[in-house]
């Protein structure tokens, strides 16, 4: 699906469509948009469904404006991804690469939640996350790191079946609010700038 300079496009319910290049206006609706291969926004307006958002391989916003629409982004199936979100700014994230990679470039602003379901690695660059974070995969690997730097309350915990969530690097840096963690691993580093940290009853593991 191309959208040129000019031309619009809105979407009246579900969409599906092997690549989505948006350099036009696009409106996303409320029903599910999945993309089998590549979302690339280049120029326009984009604003996304207050849906799902799925994203089988990778995602480039280089232009124009867009707007999360209060919506979700997914990036899953089996294969590996580039996640480059240039300076938007997003709603709730969650990557599900499976048995694949994440690769994140820059800086991926997420103002909602972030879930990290079964992942290989995610590797690259930092998710600034303001909302709360959950992981279900236990043993991710990685050179991405996690951001925590919303000024309200926010949570850290495992959603694994079986064993305990990881998640790659962590640096919390909170202007105000409290991050209340759950049983968490951590594969690299831990780094507390600033921020009230409720532990009572948590367990976090060192295991990279």
């Amino acid at each position: 699906l191309y959208i040129g300079a000019g031309q619009q496009f809105s979407a009246g319910g579900n969409v599906t469509t092997a690549d989505l290049e948006s350099r036009g206006t696009y409106d996303g609706g409320s029903g599910t948009l999945r993309i089998n291969r590549d979302l690339v926004v280049a120029g326009g307006t984009f604003t996304a469904s207050s849906g799902t958002t799925q994203v089988a391989r990778n995602l480039t916003v280089s232009g124009g404006s867009f707007a999360h629409n209060g919506g979700t982004f997914s990036f899953d199936t089996g294969i590996d991804a580039t996640i480059d979100g240039g300076s938007a700014v997003f709603n709730n994230v969650v990557v599900a690469k499976s048995s694949y990679f994440a690769n994140v470039v820059g800086t991926l602003d997420v103002d909602g939640d972030l879930a990290i379901a079964p992942t290989a690695a995610l590797n690259g660059g930092t998710i600034a996350v303001a909302g709360n974070v959950t992981s279900a995969a236990t043993s991710i690997i990685g050179s991405a790191t996690i951001r925590l730097d919303g000024s309200g309350n926010q949570s850290l915990v495992s959603t694994a079946a079986s064993g305990v969530g990881r998640i790659t690097s962590l640096v919390i840096d909170k202007s105000a609010g409290t991050l209340t963690l759950g049983d968490i691993a951590v594969y690299a580093d831990w780094t507390h700038l600033a921020g009230n940290v409720d532990a009572a009853g948590s367990t976090v593991l060192f295991n990279g």
